[in-house]
């Protein structure tokens, strides 16, 4: 379902079907083309979050969401690697100025990376020295700079991030699940290298002074919103996958399914437009709306695939081809569950935040 907001992708109509055109190669090798990364990059969906000063596009989060979701419905692992590093660009609006430039600053970077804090480092000079190994790195294939996440020796405050260029990186071929294939989410190995403070950013940091009202939504929470959109994509290709197959029989289970996603769908788009409404305000984002705001995150998301699966249970043999639309697009919501910042788990967690702030 692709709104007006779309309009600040050119041609974008013309773009999904490109990447529709590739959706079968994209799965077959494992990662996303890089052809298709320049054509993207082009288009400037890698940099939707990066700040207009760095040459960005500094989208607010609605028009993020159309875009991400547009480009699930055409290919799920296409979205997933521009998801994975739009929402990264945030980033820069958190670096040191010199750092920002140095990292995003030209026009065809491409920035992904890992915030889980699986790298260890011992501070060194006027940096760290860092080593670690990090898993479920959509996209490192293409980009031209990798964030991992890491942990001070003999410190116990919050972990922090690092910026490391593509040279200083060992991808690791190791990433065969079964949806979401064409990710090229597989492992990166760093040695023992020197990053400069400059280049490192803690995981509690705020953005920096005068940033915009886009930065307002910690990019933990943005992500887990793109995530969800994703979903969203593929419950829509899903559905329109299935129209000139349904018949009678399972009319009525087919449109109970698309009235839950829809429901997720609107939720999750309500609490976004309620957050941006108070970020456009000048005002920080009470806890209680970033509580709102990933609960929203986890239902749509986890919806998402449920309905999907809903689809290829009522379409029977249907649905199990390997290399269908409905097939895959079940394949990829099922394993995009797995994220942390869709877990199930949440549930409690997030309740015991709203509820207790009756």
């Amino acid at each position: 379902m692709i709104s007006k907001a779309t309009c600040a992708i050119a041609d974008f109509p013309a773009l999904l079907r490109v990447v529709a055109a590739q959706a079968s190669t994209i799965e077959e090798q494992r990662q996303l083309p890089a052809s298709l990364a320049v054509t993207l990059g082009q288009h400037g969906l890698f940099r939707m979050l990066v700040p207009r000063g760095l040459g960005g596009g500094e989208l607010a989060p609605l028009e993020v969401l159309d875009i991400v979701e547009g480009l699930a419905a055409a290919d799920g692992s296409a979205a997933w690697c521009v998801m994975v590093c739009a929402t990264t660009g945030m980033l820069a609006a958190y670096l040191d100025p010199e750092a920002a430039h140095e990292i995003f600053g030209s026009a065809d970077a491409i920035v992904g990376g890992v915030a889980a804090p699986r790298g260890t480092a011992a501070a060194s000079g006027d940096g760290f020295e860092i080593r670690g190994r990090w898993s479920w790195a959509s996209a490192s294939a293409v980009c031209s700079w990798l964030m991992g996440g890491f942990r001070v020796d003999g410190e116990s405050g919050p972990p922090r991030l690092a910026f490391f260029p593509a040279a200083q990186v060992q991808l690791l071929d190791d990433w065969n699940p079964i949806g979401l294939r064409g990710t090229g989410s597989g492992s990166f190995e760093v040695p023992t290298v020197h990053v400069p403070s400059r280049r490192t950013s803690s995981v509690l940091a705020k953005p920096r002074p005068g940033s915009s009202p886009v930065y307002a939504m910690p990019p933990a929470v943005m992500t887990a919103l793109c995530i969800a959109s994703v979903g969203c994509g593929m419950a829509s290709a899903a559905f329109d996958g299935i129209r000139a197959i349904i018949d009678d029989a399972m009319l009525g289970t087919v449109t109970a399914a698309w009235a839950r996603q829809h429901a997720a769908r609107a939720l999750l788009r309500e609490q976004v437009a309620l957050a941006w409404d108070k970020a456009m305000s000048g005002d920080a984002l009470p806890d209680i709306m970033i509580a709102h705001l990933r609960l929203a995150a986890v239902h749509a998301a986890r919806t998402s695939a449920e309905e999907c699966r809903v689809l290829q249970d009522a379409v029977g043999g249907a649905g199990v081809s390997f290399s269908s639309r409905l097939g895959r697009c079940a394949r990829d919501a099922q394993t995009l569950t797995a994220h942390a910042l869709v877990s199930p788990r949440l549930y409690r967690q997030l309740g015991e935040q709203l509820f207790a702030a009756r």
